[in-house]
């Protein structure tokens, strides 16, 4: 923290001439206090003295009265010297009260005393009773016939964009006078300062609503009722944040750096350099998509094999996903009839999957996600083995490849919905399923050499549940065709004897 300029202006004085020199003078203004400090903040003790003490002639003397004596670790103090008049005879001398304002605030001018000095060089007259004042004039007589009228304001200051006098230390000057009196029918000496000090500026903070990004970056909107109409002032941010990144209403948004810009901001002490508060972040849009299903053999139950492998960090992204949030998706789904009104079992091609999808991790409150609803696969029938048939294990060869069919055609044992395999050839348990059909065997040849098996056809099928399975073929049995006897009888014949 360096020091801050503290200015210690020596206040213009004024004495009759022939009179004494007063102790420190008119004393001193100061300009560049922080809010709620003063001179008791200071160490020493304030010292005016006169450069030109010897000088007694009437006149007027600039930067003669130099104070000194502060000190302060605090303020780097600028000395700076004030103007003494020697008032001569017949002169009206008026001190008006040395005073502090706002800036942006009109001065309240008050006139302490009002005197002369006698053309005797002794007898000095005091007209400060006779003062009266009336819409900014003062008035005062001599006691006799004569009088004078005059105004008061700053000397010379200079103006800020909003046309009022800057912050600083001003004397005052008479403006409109008007003299009839002859005991003081010289020039008027006004003696006094104006000490205007910087006008507070709070500048008030708003933060807008935002969409979840990730980050706690908000969007300060600044404003302040303390700037005068006219005035080059600008309100400045260093940064304003939400006190972390995740969604939520009415949170803590603090802006900090808060300061000032501008030609005139030397008119105006800010009062804060931060400020405290509120916005919404909402949470941001996430649509899934990605999400499959792959085909499966009947099963009896409506459960799909879901994936969300599809579901790359790319895709995330592009969803609306913000780079390193944590936020993982699982997801289960069942297939639908084709109306997608309930779930269902029944084999189908490119059937509907109702999916029921689960979000998890840290980040997952600052999305509203919008489930991926669907996707397809497809089920396949299961296979399903016939079995319970039998033949002979051979018979007479007949001429034909006709095999005699015995036992009953039967599926294997039924299993629970979802368990077993695709491929074990199993029923499941509460299906519909009916054998129809007589079962016909048949030889792979109608020949004694060559025929080693039998085939059986002529069962199918049926059922609610029959569409939902692929009937296998009963395995072959194997059997053989044994030669049958055939008697080849001589035929009795005779003959004439020569």
């Amino acid at each position: 923290i360096t020091p801050k300029t503290l200015i210690v202006q020596a206040n213009d004085d004024a004495q009759f001439v022939t009179r004494a020199d007063a102790i420190n003078f008119a004393g001193a203004s100061y300009s560049g206090f922080v809010t709620n400090e003063s001179t008791a903040n200071l160490s020493g003790t304030l010292a005016i003295t006169r450069t030109n003490s010897t000088t007694t002639a009437a006149g007027v003397y600039n930067n003669v009265l130099v104070p000194s004596g502060l000190s302060s670790t605090n303020y780097n103090i600028v000395n700076q010297a004030g103007q003494y008049t020697i008032v001569p005879a017949n002169q009206l001398l008026v001190r008006v009260a040395n005073s502090t304002t706002t800036y942006g605030t009109s001065p309240a001018l008050s006139i302490s005393s009002a005197q002369y000095l006698a053309s005797d060089n002794t007898t000095i007259r005091d007209l400060t009773s006779s003062i009266n004042t009336s819409n900014g004039v003062f008035s005062l007589t001599d006691g006799s016939s004569g009088s004078a009228q005059f105004g008061l304001s700053l000397n010379n200051p200079t103006l800020s964009g909003a046309g009022m006098p800057t912050v600083g230390i001003w004397d005052i000057t008479a403006n409109n006078i008007n003299r009839t009196s002859s005991n003081f029918s010289n020039n008027l000496v006004v003696v006094g300062s104006q000490t205007i000090n910087p006008k507070p500026l709070t500048i008030n903070v708003t933060a807008a609503n935002k969409v979840y990004d990730g980050t706690v970056i908000a969007t300060p909107s600044l404003s302040t009722t303390d700037v005068l109409t006219g005035d080059n002032v600008s309100l400045l941010v260093g940064a304003a944040n939400f006190a972390n990144k995740n969604a939520g209403t009415d949170k803590t948004v603090a802006a900090t750096g808060l300061g000032l810009n501008g030609t005139d901001i030397g008119n105006y002490v800010l009062q804060n350099i931060s400020a405290i508060t509120t916005a919404d972040i909402t949470p941001k849009t996430l649509t899934i998509s990605g999400i499959t299903a792959t085909d499966k053999v009947y099963d009896a139950t409506t459960q799909a094999n879901v994936s969300t492998a599809g579901l790359t960090t790319n895709v995330m992204h592009t969803a609306g996903l913000i780079a390193g949030d944590d936020f993982h998706v699982s997801a289960t789904g069942n297939f639908r009839d084709a109306n997608n009104t309930a779930n269902d079992k029944n084999v189908g091609n490119n059937k509907t999957v109702l999916l029921n999808a689960s979000y998890v991790g840290a980040d997952v409150n600052n999305y509203t996600v919008i489930d991926q609803a669907t996707t397809t696969a497809s089920i396949t029938p299961k296979s399903i083995q016939l079995t319970g048939l039998s033949v002979a294990s051979s018979k007479v060869y007949d001429g034909t490849t006709d095999a005699s069919v015995q036992g009953s055609a039967s599926l294997l044992n039924s299993e629970t919905a979802g368990r077993g395999s695709s491929t074990d050839g199993k029923p499941y348990l509460n299906d519909v399923l009916n054998l129809v059909g007589a079962s016909t065997g048949t030889y792979n040849s109608k020949d004694v050499t060559s025929a080693s098996s039998v085939a059986f056809t002529g069962i199918s099928l049926s059922g609610s549940d029959a569409n939902n399975y692929t009937l296998l073929a009963h395995a072959n049995a194997s059997a053989t065709i044994t030669p049958k006897t055939l008697i080849v009888q001589a035929n009795d014949d005779a003959q004439f004897v020569t």
